[in-house]
C-alpha cells in the first residue's frame, strides 16, 4: 500500500532563485514531464506546491506519485529542484527513510561525482 508521503524543497532566505517564468507563470525553459522511477512514470508538474506556495519543489506519493516544480525558478534551479525531488521519490518509493539533509548532501555530491571523474560516466550509462 503506497505511503503517504509529502517531501518539499523549500526556498532559501538568502538566495533568490526565482523569477526566470513568463508573466503567465509557466517557464521559458523545458523540464522533462515525467520521470520513471522504480517503473513508475512519475509526472513533472509546473505548478506552485499543494498547500505550500512557498516550496521550491515537492513530491506527493499519494494519492498519486507526482512532483511539482515551482514555475517561478529560473532553469538552474529548476533542473536542481527536480533531482532533488527525483532522490525524493527515490527515498519514498524504495522505503530509505533519508533525512533532508542526505537528500541534499546527495542532490549536490552525485553530479559532483560524475563531474569530477569522468570514467565514471561510461559505467552509469552502460548500468
Amino acid at each position: 500500500m503506497p505511503r503517504k508521503s509529502r517531501q518539499t524543497r523549500k526556498k532559501s532566505r538568502s538566495t533568490n532563485r526565482a523569477s526566470a517564468g513568463s508573466p503567465s507563470g509557466q517557464p521559458k525553459y523545458r523540464l522533462p514531464t515525467q520521470v520513471l522511477i522504480h517503473g513508475i512514470a512519475i509526472p513533472v508538474v509546473h505548478s506552485e506546491c499543494p498547500g505550500d506556495d512557498d516550496a521550491m519543489g515537492m513530491f506527493v506519493n499519494f494519492p498519486s506519485p507526482t512532483i511539482y516544480i515551482n514555475p517561478r525558478l529560473n532553469k538552474t534551479a529548476a533542473m536542481s529542484t527536480l533531482f532533488h525531488e527525483c532522490l525524493e521519490a527515490i527515498g519514498v518509493l524504495y522505503n530509505l527513510e533519508l533525512t533532508e539533509n542526505q537528500v541534499c548532501t546527495l542532490e549536490v555530491e552525485l553530479p559532483m561525482l560524475l563531474k569530477q571523474n569522468p570514467g565514471l560516466r561510461p559505467i552509469c550509462r552502460k548500468i
